[in-house]
């Protein structure tokens, strides 16, 4: 029992600070670890300028990224431990 409880309380890290502005979907993209499963995460342009107003193009998405990086990985730990899966979409409401 001891060995089920561990492996639900397993943490979902972030260990590479790697992210990527995708045109195409209008997203950031950027990646977790749950042991040696690999999550991917997107959040929305809108998001983004929801956490920051100035972010208006690719490089400003991106520098909000890196500049409320907590924010949002707090965010994907919220969405991760309501529902575990490959991949997410983080939102506009998710802040």
């Amino acid at each position: 029992m001891a060995a089920d409880n561990k492996k639900a309380t397993m943490a979902l890290l972030f260990p590479n600070s790697s992210r990527v502005h995708d045109e195409a979907r209008h997203t950031v993209q950027f990646w977790g670890y749950d042991a040696i499963a690999e999550v991917m995460f997107r959040i929305t342009e809108g998001a983004l300028a929801r956490i920051n107003t100035d972010a208006l193009d690719p490089a400003g998405f991106l520098r909000t990224f890196d500049q409320h990086r907590d924010r949002i990985l707090d965010a994907a730990q919220r969405a991760y431990a309501r529902r575990r899966q490959n991949t997410y979409m983080l939102v506009a409401a998710d802040f």
